[in-house]
C-alpha cells in the first residue's frame, strides 16, 4: 500500500512538473499585464467590438477625459474633457481660475468607471479622488456633461441602479474618514439623501 502510494506521487508529479514548467516559460511566471488597466479589467480586444451597435466610454482618470468610441467602427467619436468643464464652471461661478484652481482640479477631477443607467440615455461618472465628492452626469445622445453633483464623501464609487424605481446608490470609496452611501434620483440627477455606514471607504 505504501509503495503504491509512493509511485502514484511520483506519477503526479510527472503530470504537474512539465505543464508547471511550460506556463512559466509562456507567460514568465507571472500573469500578463501589459494589456491590463490598474483595476485588472479584461484585456482590450478590439476584433471582439467589431460589428457591435452602441459606443463605448473610456475613462482616462489621470488625465481628466473620457474618451468616447464607436462599436462598429471603432472610430474616435469624441474626447470629452471633464477638466475643462470644471474650468467653466469655476468661470461661470465668477471664481478665479488661478494655478491653486487648476492644480486641486488636475489632482481631484478623476472620471473612473462609467455606469450607464437603465435605459441607456445618462452615463454617470464618478469621481476616483480622495479629496474631491464630486460626480459629473453626461447626456449619451450629445454627450456632453449635463449635471454634476456632490455626494457627501469622497471617492463616490461604486455604485447600482434601482431595477424597478429612477434611484442610484453610490458609495464612497476613497473616503477614509466617512462610511456614507447616497441616493440619487436619476431622472433629475440630484442626491435625495444619504446613509451612514458601519465603517468606511464604502
Amino acid at each position: 500500500m505504501h509503495d503504491f502510494r509512493n509511485r502514484s506521487m511520483v506519477l503526479l508529479l510527472w503530470a504537474i512538473v512539465p505543464f508547471f514548467l511550460i506556463s512559466c516559460a509562456a507567460g514568465g511566471g507571472q500573469p500578463r499585464t501589459d494589456n491590463m488597466d490598474p483595476q485588472m479589467s479584461w484585456p482590450y480586444n478590439p476584433s471582439q467590438w467589431a460589428g457591435q451597435e452602441g459606443k463605448f466610454y473610456l475613462n482616462g482618470q489621470n488625465e481628466g477625459f473620457v474618451t468616447v468610441l464607436d462599436a462598429q467602427t471603432q472610430e474616435k467619436l469624441k474626447v470629452i474633457n471633464i477638466w475643462n468643464y470644471e474650468i467653466d464652471q469655476l468661470k461661470k461661478a465668477g471664481k478665479p481660475v488661478d494655478d491653486k484652481a487648476l492644480d486641486f482640479i488636475q489632482k481631484n477631477a478623476r472620471p473612473h468607471h462609467s455606469w450607464i443607467a437603465p435605459g441607456g440615455r445618462y452615463n454617470y461618472i464618478p469621481n476616483n479622488s480622495e479629496g474631491w465628492d464630486r460626480f459629473w452626469v453626461v447626456d449619451t445622445r450629445t454627450d456632453k456633461v449635463v449635471a454634476h453633483l456632490n455626494t457627501g464623501a469622497n471617492g463616490p464609487l461604486p455604485g447600482a441602479f434601482s431595477p424597478y424605481r429612477d434611484l442610484a446608490v453610490f458609495g464612497a470609496v476613497q473616503d477614509k474618514k466617512k462610511g456614507w452611501v447616497v441616493f440619487i434620483d436619476t431622472r433629475t440627477h440630484k442626491v435625495i439623501g444619504g446613509a451612514k455606514t458601519g465603517g468606511t471607504q464604502t
